[in-house]
Formats: C-alpha cells, structure tokens, sequence
C-alpha cells in the first residue's frame, strides 16, 4: 500500500506494528478459534507364532496335550482439530490502533459483486458484516450489488443497518415522473460529468476543444447508450477519441467519432454475451430469447418504417426473464408502472441504441412512441416460460456450442 520510504519513515515514528502484524495473520491465516481433541483407541488379537503338542502313551492310559501362544495389543491415536476464524472485536480494535497512528479519520471498504457470491456465501458474509456495522471506529462499508439478486438474511436490514444509494435508470423514472422527462434529466448530468471531468484534468480546455458539430446531438446520443452507466460512457469516449486522432488533423470528436464509440461499447457487451453462450456460462436459451426479441422489434418497425419501436413492455411477473440481457446491456431496464393503450400496468424497456441504429429502428422520444399494445412483448416472452416456472421446467435445455 505505501512505497518503501514512507513506511520507513512510518516505522521510524511508530516502533510498535504489532497491529499491522496482527491484521495480516488474520487476514492470511485467521486465529484459532476452538481446539478439539479426538483419541481413537482400538483393541486387536495377535496370534503368537508358538505351538506345542506332547503325549504320553501306556498301556492302561493314553494322554495327549497341547499349548498355544497368543497376545493382544491396544492401539490408540489421538487426533487435534482446529478452526481458524476471525475475532470480530479484536480486528476492529487494531483496525482503530491503525487508523489513529497513522492519522486517519474513516476508513472506507468497498465490496463489489456481492450479488455474485452464493445465496449460502451472502448470508454468512451479512452474518459477518452485521458484527462491523456501528462498530463506532470510523469504519464504513459500500456494497456493489444488482437489484433484486441479493440477500442479506436476518442480519442486515436496509434501511437501519445499511442504506442504499440506487443507480437505476428506473430509479430516476419515478423521481423525475416518467421515462421521457428522466432521460432529459440523465442528459443533463452526462454533460455536467463530462464538464467537471474537463475541468478536473484538463483545466486549459473546454467542451468546444474537445468536441465539433452539433454538442447536443452528442450529448443525447451518449446519453441513449450509456443510461447512466458511466463506465460506457468512459468506452465511447476513449474509443471516439483514438477514431478522431485517425480522422482529424485537430483531434475533436464528432457526430461520426461518436457513432464509432458507440458501437464500440455496444460490440464489447455483445461479444461478452456471446462468449458468455459459448462457454455455458449463459444457458443458451438466452441467445433464443434475444434472437425472438429483435425479430418481434424488426417485424414492427417494418410495418411502421417511420414510427419508433425501440421500446417494449413486459408483465412485472417476467422481469426475471430480461435479467440477463439487462446485465449484457443489450436491452435497458427504463421504468416500471407504464399504462398500456390497451390497458394494464407493466415494466419499460429499451433495446440498446446502437442496436436501434444498426437495424434502422428509429428510437422513441415521447410516450406515446411505446404504450400501443403492439409493444407489449409478453407473447414473445411466454414462448421461455418452461425455462422460469418450476412448475414448467423443461427436462432437457440446449446450449450453444
């Protein structure tokens, strides 16, 4: 964590490290937590290899004898059994030596994939966490978790022990009251991240030295693709700008450099969706599902070449099914609780914009674009039921090779 020289000088201030020494066996190896001790006895039966007959003969008696040579022997073993383990009070009490020695307000642990850990791996790591929370020595936790793919048990209740800080797009749909208006809103925020990332480490330029043409076009296209997630955003950017050192003589990124990031982005989810399929990391079924999602998209925009069909609704019953495809980013989970033309209350989603552009399906800006019954899309889905009920699981399920 420290280069040589400051931990030098650290040593130095502080002769006593013990503490450090202390985490890193617990860390390493854990402390012994219980000793049990199990001895195994066990009695056998050895036969002596020594035999001895005699007789006597006479003529009004015969007498015949006979000895045999035997042992027996008792083995015992005993055998220590050891658990190693974490003391929770102890580790935090050299965790709060550690911090006021070296000066340090709060200590912050971030936790990322929790959601990816076994339903048996969450509940005793919420166990163990459940013993740091409130623990009163300036030490907080952030978890990275998918909505509705984790579980903290009975120890960890949110919104007592741990808060959440939600980075759904659905999220903003509720706060900012509908899709259309949040997506507005995301843009906003693209571009004032954009703007303070400039300002922070590249303070000679601005957003006109750095882009050309028409900013809100850009701003809205980075906006479409990323749905707030600003790690794409971060990939469009990067490969925009390579394309633009290729493309430029002064290096600013258009509307076709932006095009190019943006299918960039879009081409590396996709490929690890794919290799996902491949590998059988995905069940396979996914790939068939997607495949009848694009062709329901496809065959709409065909019949209404000028009209979006971008968007589609699901029964919040089926929101299990679109997980997967969410995660991979080709489609984007937008809001919940839209109203049908044709009635009913179900979820929002859009395919991925570059996806949109790739297959000439023009990508809706108002409600009315998505809320015709043809776009409700549960027809499609029903088709992938078996794979979801349990009262329908199918015996045998195919995977790609």
């Amino acid at each position: 964590m420290f280069d040589d020289s400051f931990l030098s000088n650290f040593r130095k201030q502080h002769q006593t490290l013990d503490e450090l020494d202390y985490i890193e066996k617990v860390l390493v190896q854990g402390v012994t937590l219980s000793k049990s001790k199990v001895i195994d006895s066990s009695l056998a039966m050895k036969k002596a290899g020594s035999h001895e007959l005699s007789g006597e003969l006479a003529p009004t008696s015969a007498k015949i004898s006979a000895k045999v040579g035997g042992t027996t022997e008792n083995n015992e073993s005993i055998k220590y059994t050891t658990i190693n383990g974490l003391n929770a009070q102890d580790f935090l009490s050299k965790i709060n030596e550690i911090k006021t020695k070296a000066g340090i307000d709060a200590i912050y642990v971030f936790i990322d994939e929790y959601s990816d850990l076994s339903l048996d791996s969450q509940l005793k790591f919420s166990a163990l966490l459940k013993l740091f929370l409130g623990s009163k020595v300036g030490m907080f936790f952030k978890l990275g978790v998918i909505t509705d793919r984790f579980n903290f048990g009975e120890k960890v209740i949110i919104g007592r022990d741990i808060f959440p800080i939600p980075l759904d797009f659905n999220e903003y749909s509720e706060r900012f009251n509908g899709a259309i208006a949040a997506m507005s809103k995301m843009q906003i925020f693209v571009t004032e991240l954009i703007q303070k990332r400039i300002e922070k480490f590249c303070s000679s330029m601005t957003i006109g030295s750095i882009f050309k043409g028409d900013t809100n076009e850009i701003m809205t296209r980075l906006t479409r693709e990323t749905i707030g997630v600003s790690r794409t955003l971060g990939i469009i950017l990067q490969n925009a700008f390579s394309q633009a050192q290729t493309n430029s003589t002064d290096y600013r990124i258009g509307l076709a450099e932006i095009n190019y990031g943006i299918t960039c982005a879009r081409k590396t989810y996709q490929k690890q969706f794919i290799g996902g399929v491949r590998q059988k990391l995905i069940p396979g079924f996914y790939m068939d599902l997607w495949n009848k999602i694009l062709e329901k998209a496809i065959a709409e925009k065909n019949k209404f070449p000028n009209r979006a069909a971008s968007h589609l609704m699901i029964d919040p019953a089926r929101k299990e099914y679109l997980n997967i495809l969410c995660e991979n980013f080709l489609l984007h989970f937008i809001s919940e609780n839209i109203s049908s033309k044709h009635g009913g209350s179900y979820n929002l989603y859009s395919l991925d914009y570059d996806i949109c552009n790739e297959y000439n399906i023009k990508y809706a800006n108002k409600k009315d674009d998505y809320t015709p019954i043809r776009f409700i899309y549960d027809p499609v889905l029903s088709g992938f039921d078996a794979y979801f009920l349990k009262t329908k699981q199918k015996k045998l399920q195919m995977f790609y090779l």
